[in-house]
């Protein structure tokens, strides 16, 4: 599909008029200088028209919001779709670029770039002057469902227990589970959980243990921070437990059995179709709009035991710090696949009730986890129960260079629970790891300017990037657990910086991670910028020689070592959309041996899969980078698929 310039008042006038017939008036808003925006008329020689069609289907889409905005010329443009799914915008002013979305109810878009998980570069629409974009389709893709019921071992069905997914998704060059959005039994014990993109599914029944020292308050044991008590006239939520041995087990968040003969009964997590294990568990391939029913669960109390002792470490770590026992076969390090969390008293101890028997890791319970959107946030102190609200974590580090909600202090222990309760166990924290450097010129001096500096992890089961910025072209990063860390420089003030080289003690550290540990430091690193980046550009054509109105274009290193565990901010993989005769841009690049792949666009950020790396390579074009050159590199369409 290709655009075609020509004046919208002298030719195919017929065509367009009957689109205009045929789809809604489009709704303008220009920004006044003087004041907020008003609707006004606006002139303009240009038009941009198109279909949005259900991917799963193939069906036009009626009534799906399609919006144009660019800040460049101060106009944003709104329509909606007609019974055909067409739409249509008229004497719009030339722009650089529209910025264009399409939406809808029950829909999620993976056109103009934007793939299953991670975002990928956003296309925009470029408008000449006398110019009609006449087939800028978009497809919408329709969620799915998973839903079914949870029955106790009376077979009475149970309600208000939480049910979560977990989804299987590539991120940083490795294929891992994350942790997906919850679901929560009605009153029938039916739940179900909405808004799922096509993938691989397990499904997770949770039950979590808290306790806490009787003295915390209520709106402690139900996670608000301070502000958000104030925020509810500072009264906080009801809390409901038992007080058990000095310990309160706090009750209401997920459903608990009743004791027998004097102990302690749960209802463990478990994994569809009711296994313990995460090995056990089988996965479910979801379709676009596709709603699986009957993902039941008949859940068996299990006696347990406790778990007690104390954490050794710098006071400023101990004030409100919240433990958990994490299972050894986990496939997230999430707090809700703990079966039992506790906040620390005043003396550093812990109990931990209700605990299944089974292998598990003691650690802090302030780590971030990694997170699919729509899968909840739990707010600190990180007492475990269902969230209402949900954001994307995809890091534990906050924007100070330290860990989220706490010190700079870590800590493992192994823990094997039987029957008999557990004591005397000893959680050591330590201080993280320090990387510290400088960022200079090519020529050996400093970087003056504020300079953006990423910290990227490469490690299982956590991933984390932070950027902060610098002055004098001095940086640290602090509190950082053990596992590899990937640097990068952003920019330097507004301007896009390029990587030339990274050595530190031990060589050379260019495309490698530094490898961290708790306690040590890592300094006199150096990360030296130059200004003579590469670039590459070309268009993109299909196999009879036609270019090809949108595809994406991913340029990777020739060396495939380079292909896994490389972070969220890699410097030598990059991706854009190619977009008809205007082609792609890459920038910024790395000098050196690397292969490009033009395909689909809603694989714009598939890069993150080393196994699509892996399919891409058969047919991607290699070419070799100079620093301070730009290439011209035309392509042709490929199809990569990941088996």
């Amino acid at each position: 599909m290709t655009s075609s310039p020509f004046s919208v008042s002298a030719r195919c006038v017929v065509a367009l008029c009957l689109v205009v017939a045929a789809a809604p008036a489009p709704v303008v808003s220009r920004a006044n200088p003087a004041g907020p925006q008003a609707t006004t008329t606006h002139t303009g020689s240009s038009a941009i028209s198109g279909v949005v069609t259900d991917g799963a289907t193939g069906r036009p889409i009626a009534g799906a919001l399609v919006s144009l905005s660019d800040t460049r010329v101060k106009l944003t443009v709104r329509t909606t779709t007609d019974s055909k799914g067409r739409f249509v915008f008229t004497a719009l002013p030339a722009s650089q670029g529209y910025a264009f979305r399409v939406q809808k109810g029950g829909y999620y878009n993976l056109g103009h770039g934007q793939s299953d998980m991670l975002a990928g570069p956003t296309a925009s629409i470029a408008l000449a002057e006398n110019e009609w974009r006449q087939r800028e389709d978009a497809v919408l893709w329709p969620f799915g469902t998973i839903g079914g019921t949870v029955v106790d071992e009376q077979g009475e069905r149970l309600a208000g227990v939480s049910v979560r997914v977990l989804a299987q998704a590539a991120v940083g060059g490795s294929v891992r589970w994350l942790a997906g959005p919850m679901g929560t039994t009605d009153d029938r014990g039916m739940y179900r959980i909405d808004a799922l993109r096509r993938g691989t599914y397990v499904v997770q029944l949770l039950n979590v243990q808290s306790t806490v020292p009787p003295t915390t308050s209520p709106a402690v044991v139900a996670g608000l921070s301070a502000n958000a008590v104030r925020i509810n006239s500072g009264a906080g939520p009801p809390a409901f437990g038992i007080n058990v041995g000095g310990v309160w087990l706090t009750l209401g968040q997920y459903a608990m059995p009743p004791p027998f003969d004097g102990r302690l009964r749960a209802y463990p997590t478990v994994y569809y179709p009711g296994s313990q294990s995460f090995a056990a568990a089988v996965p479910l391939e979801l379709a676009d709009g596709e709603h699986r029913v009957g993902i039941d669960f008949a859940v068996q109390p299990v006696f347990t035991a406790s778990v007690s002792g104390h954490v050794v470490g710098p006071p400023d770590a101990l004030a409100g710090l919240v433990v958990r026992l994490l299972p050894d076969d986990s496939p997230v390090d999430s707090r809700n696949s703990a079966p039992a969390t506790a906040l620390v008293d005043k003396n550093a101890a812990f109990t931990f009730l209700g605990v299944p028997a089974g292998q598990y890791t003691l650690a802090p319970a302030w780590s971030g986890d990694l997170r699919l959107p729509g899968a909840g946030h739990i707010s600190t102190p990180g007492l475990v129960g269902p969230a209402s609200a949900w954001s994307v974590t995809l890091s534990p580090v906050a924007s100070s260079g330290t860990p989220a909600a706490s010190p700079s202090a870590y800590g493992r222990t192994a823990v094997t629970v039987g029957t008999d309760n557990v004591t005397d166990v000893v959680l050591t924290l330590s201080a993280g790891a320090t990387i510290s450097g400088r960022v200079v010129n090519q020529d050996g001096s400093p970087a003056r300017e504020p300079v953006s500096v990423t910290i990227s992890g490469t490690g299982a089961p956590k991933l984390m990037e932070l950027t902060q910025q610098f002055a004098a072209g001095l940086f640290t990063f602090h509190g950082l657990e053990d596992g590899g860390y990937l640097l990068n420089v952003n920019a330097i003030g507004n301007q896009p910086a390029v990587v030339k080289s990274i050595t530190g003690p031990g060589g050379d550290y260019t495309d490698r991670p530094f490898q961290a540990m708790a306690g040590a430091d890592i300094d006199d690193v150096v990360i030296t910028l130059t200004g003579q980046s590469a670039k590459l550009t070309g268009v993109v054509r299909d196999r009879d020689g036609a270019t090809v109105t949108q595809s994406a274009v991913i340029i990777f290193p020739a060396d495939a070592a380079q292909w896994r565990h490389f972070g969220l901010n890699p410097r030598r993989i990059k991706s854009a959309l190619a977009a008809g005769r205007d082609g792609y841009t890459l920038q910024s690049l790395r000098a050196g041996d690397y292969l490009v792949v033009a395909t689909d666009a809603t694989q714009a950020s598939a890069w993150h899969d080393p196994r699509f790396l892996e399919a891409a390579a058969l047919v991607a074009t290699p070419v070799r980078l100079d620093w301070g050159a730009s290439a011209v590199l035309n392509l042709t369409f490929r199809s990569v698929t990941v088996r």
